[in-house]
């Protein structure tokens, strides 16, 4: 519960870099408190919220030792161009030409939609779809806040390990990606990595 300091770039309108502090509210809210220092001269301090996505590594745990899954239709969850904008990402960035589609999933440590197509669905899945398919899933979140939420000011994505399971081309792709929908929906993220070609790529920026 000790509160860290970070720059969060591009949360105001204005585009200033402010330091912040946030602290984690718990499990159950999902949320991190925000203390901005104003410029002025009295020192005043503004607490706003902001929408937090966090991605652990939970997120790799194979599904062959899930104790408890559930996959089903996305009827009624995504509409057609939220789905059509969640394929078009996901063949970007792992350069795929088949036809995309998505079921939702859901199990004690994930909970997102999934990859199917004419060859395989959900189950078929290798581990590099499923971290993809999580990490599209919350920009979705991110787009459907910015669209449906007139108080939305931006939000925070913090992926753990981000390079994980996914091979170097598609770890440059996702770099890009990621900049684009980080831009478009005001999120700052932020992740860890070991990648060498992530570094390489976020070093030439």
């Amino acid at each position: 519960n000790q509160p860290v300091t970070l720059t969060i770039w591009r949360v105001f309108d204005n585009d200033e870099t402010k330091v912040v502090s946030f602290r984690y509210l718990g499990e159950l809210n999902r949320l991190f408190r925000i203390d901005v220092k104003d410029s002025g001269k009295d020192g005043k301090k503004i607490k706003m919220y902001l929408p937090v996505i966090y991605l652990g590594l939970r997120r790799l745990f194979p599904i062959s030792q899930e104790e408890s899954i559930k996959i089903s239709s996305l009827r009624g969850s995504l509409t057609e161009e939220e789905e059509e904008w969640a394929g078009l990402l996901y063949g970007k960035i792992l350069a795929c030409q088949t036809d995309i589609k998505f079921q939702k999933y859901k199990s004690s440590n994930k909970n997102f939609i999934s990859l199917i197509n004419k060859t395989y669905d959900s189950y078929g899945n290798s581990a590099g779809q499923d971290n993809l398919s999580q990490i599209i899933t919350s920009f979705l979140l991110f787009k459907r806040l910015k669209e449906t939420n007139d108080q939305y000011r931006g939000g925070i994505f913090l992926i753990d390990e981000l390079d994980v399971t996914l091979y170097p081309g598609a770890q440059i792709t996702l770099m890009h990606v990621m900049q684009d929908l980080a831009k478009e929906f005001s999120v700052q993220v932020i992740f860890t990595t070991h990648s060498t070609e992530i570094i390489h790529t976020l070093n030439q920026q």
